[in-house]
């Protein structure tokens, strides 16, 4: 192994590009006006349409007011919907959820804003 490598075990041109998304990240967060911290949280979750879709997620943030999510399907606003959240142990939280907004995430991906209205048993 060349002496470089030890110094330096990654590209320089890999950390730039990572930096940049973590960067447009953080700017993203700056800009959301929440009433309540939210903590990052990347689970799966299913969406449980009251016609009987169902859409696979994952969440990027979540609070006891509500949660993000990461789909590749826009999602129609002002929807009640199940969402199953998993856990690493034990079965999903599933929560009776209205779809508060929906917009684009790159090019083929959205991001949506629910609130959470009741817990379901």
């Amino acid at each position: 192994m060349m002496k470089s490598q030890l110094q330096n075990p990654f590209p320089p041109d890999v950390e730039r590009a990572i930096n940049e998304i973590v960067k447009d990240d953080a700017r993203y967060s700056l800009t959301e006006m929440r009433s309540v911290h939210r903590e990052n949280l990347v689970v799966p979750v299913k969406l449980l349409f009251q016609n009987g879709e169902i859409q696979s997620t994952f969440s990027r943030n979540v609070s006891p007011v509500g949660i993000c999510l990461i789909g590749d399907r826009p999602i129609e606003e002002n929807q009640i919907v199940d969402l199953e959240i998993y856990r690493l142990h034990g079965p999903p939280i599933k929560l009776t959820s209205d779809v508060r907004w929906c917009k684009p995430f790159g090019t083929e991906w959205f991001m949506s804003g629910w609130k959470f209205l009741a817990l379901r048993r």
